[in-house]
């Protein structure tokens, strides 16, 4: 049964929520019960369609997999995202915005998920929206809850409002350590760029900004991380799906032999999306080796005409090559190598190229 209304003080509930995180599903519990609902929902939704996260009140593990797993949650499927396109920021949406959506469906399968969850009826707004990521709250009723009525809609809307405040306080928190991340991140040398739970882009070092300013394939657009490719930009948008959903570190290959990696950070609970949720990381395997190189020339005390060939071995050149490159006798290039294997404690080449690997 419903709660009678100006029993809530929706300023006190979401503000603990934003204060104590784990409290976000007692809030949401409130919400639902006051308003005569089933359920009640706070989602995010970053790049990619990606969902940084989505909490909903007695709501099954299972259901929630379903969703964030498969093609749901995308406007061609789901009939809330869909109305939520045509709509002007900050309304509350409802059942007849609903019923217009789903005509502009390309199949039954969002339709099919809510009738096996029980969850035909309610009506939703936008917390935080900013480019493609958003911060929603939404009402999922019942069949039997029957579609929202106005009053139900108007304390909808005061709850929201209270809603709209505690993301905003929970980010700045989230945020502060972000700051703190920020900071150690500008200091360092490496080619890194940190991504939050929407999948955004929100530090990078200036060794990342030159790289991404030198690779035409790489697009940096409000935050975003695109590519102009087709390819490129599907393999990218699968790859931040798997970093931040599934928690899998990942490999993209660039253009002329640079990669990305791109790593997941450890995971807050009840963080709103907004903490750092992952790493990225240019690679150039060539630079690797060069670097490697220099690490066992310094370790190892070789000589300049030594450490000439270890940076040659990196680069996986043959003997025969590498005294062509260094326009020395095979003879001499044996003697170097006997030097380098007695400094190194090597035997043989491949032995050598096993020492770089591990010092890259």
């Amino acid at each position: 049964m419903a709660r009678s209304r100006g029993q809530v003080s929706w300023g006190a509930v979401f503000q603990e929520a934003a204060l104590e995180p784990e409290r976000w599903l007692r809030a949401l519990r409130v919400l639902a019960e006051t308003t005569g609902s089933a359920r009640a929902q706070l989602i995010g939704i970053g790049s990619a369609d990606a969902v940084a996260f989505n909490w909903v009140n007695e709501f099954s593990e299972k259901a929630l997999a379903d969703y964030a797993r498969s093609e749901l949650n995308t406007p061609q499927q789901n009939y809330r995202i869909n109305a939520n396109l045509h709509a002007v920021p900050g309304t509350i949406l409802y059942e007849t915005d609903y019923r217009a959506a789903s005509l502009r469906l390309a199949s039954d399968a969002y339709l099919d998920f809510c009738q096996d969850n029980d969850i035909p009826w309610g009506c939703q707004t936008n917390l935080i929206q900013e480019g493609e990521a958003l911060v929603g709250l939404a009402l999922l009723r019942r069949e039997s809850d029957r579609p929202t009525n106005a009053a139900q809609r108007a304390e909808f809307g005061r709850a929201a409002e209270a809603a709209r405040m505690a993301v905003r306080l929970q980010r700045a928190v989230e945020e502060q350590g972000h700051a703190l991340l920020t900071g150690a991140l500008e200091a360092m040398s490496a080619p890194c760029m940190l991504l939050d739970g929407n999948g955004r882009v929100s530090a990078t070092t200036p060794s990342a900004e030159a790289v991404l300013g030198a690779a035409p394939e790489l697009r940096l657009v409000e935050g975003q991380l695109l590519s102009d490719d087709p390819v490129l930009g599907r393999t990218l948008a699968l790859a931040l799906r798997a970093v931040l959903l599934d928690r899998r570190a990942e490999r993209l290959m660039l253009h002329h032999g640079r990669r990305l990696d791109l790593f997941p950070l450890a995971r807050r609970e009840w963080a709103l999306g907004f903490a750092p949720a992952a790493v990225a990381v240019f690679r150039d395997p060539d630079a690797d080796l060069r670097a490697a190189a220099a690490r066992v020339t310094d370790q190892f005390e070789l000589s300049p005409a030594e450490a000439s060939v270890v940076a040659l071995i990196a680069q996986g050149r043959s003997r025969r090559e590498i005294a062509v490159a260094r326009s020395v006798s095979d003879e001499t290039l044996k003697s170097q190598f006997r030097a380098i294997y007695a400094k190194t404690g090597c035997t043989r080449e491949s032995e050598i190229m096993a020492l770089l690997a591990r010092l890259r």
